[in-house]
């Protein structure tokens, strides 16, 4: 659920309103001398290894990809809740095949412990 909710490291949309075709595009030298980039999709500034998802339309900090199952993209500020999303999910799936093992084991009778009416069989363990 964390993984949901938090940002995964948005760049702000610009606050003012300036013509697109002001911004060109790809890297733009300042005054000082410092290079700047300027995303070609969302035309606003886009700091080192940020990327634009073309899903959420926004560019994202460190971001790794969008993942559908927490539809939200994984990025620089949910990227543990992320990889402790998938580990849990890892665990959960690993212990309830040990379960299923174990109750096939104990079984003498795989047709009677399946499709048994009376115990509800596989069913009680799922």
């Amino acid at each position: 659920l964390k993984c949901m909710l938090t940002d995964p490291g948005a760049v702000p949309k610009m606050s003012r309103d300036i013509k697109l075709d002001v911004i060109p595009k790809g890297k733009v030298i300042l005054k000082n001398g410092e290079f700047v980039s300027v995303c070609n999709r969302c035309h606003t500034y886009k700091p080192d290894r940020a990327h634009h998802c073309r899903l959420c339309g926004r560019c994202i900090r460190r971001m790794d990809h969008h993942c559908p199952w927490v539809n939200n993209c994984v990025g620089q500020y949910n990227q543990k809740h992320f990889i402790q999303f998938t580990s849990y999910i890892f665990l959960s799936s690993f212990s309830m095949i040990l379960i299923l093992i174990n109750f096939f084991k104990t079984c003498d009778d795989i047709e009677e412990c399946v499709f048994s009416s009376h115990g509800l069989g596989a069913l009680s363990v799922l």
